[in-house]
């Protein structure tokens, strides 16, 4: 979860504009649609900027506060998943 990550140690993110990306930072991170490389070149100028980083790091500590996305939780999530997966793994044997 490197999104989760990034915004957990205070480093500001600029990302593609998927749902799921939307969902997890709201407004504490720059947006991006994935195929348009000028986009992408622009937030990644754009993020280098102090003014744009400070607000975007100072809104990540908000949308931490609140979110049901945390590094613990999705590191919990990630053992349910393999715990279930090893009876899957127990056939293929």
């Amino acid at each position: 979860m490197p999104l989760l990550e990034a915004n957990e140690l205070g480093c500001p993110v600029a990302c593609s504009n998927f749902e799921g990306h939307v969902e997890m930072l709201q407004d504490a991170a720059l947006y991006f649609k994935p195929s348009d490389t000028d986009e992408i070149a622009r937030s990644m100028k754009q993020i280098m900027d102090p003014a744009v980083r400070s607000g975007l790091l100072e809104r990540g500590i908000c949308v931490k506060a609140k979110s049901i996305f945390t590094v613990t939780e999705a590191v919990k999530r990630i053992n349910q998943y393999f715990m279930e997966l090893i009876s899957v793994r127990k056939t293929w044997q």
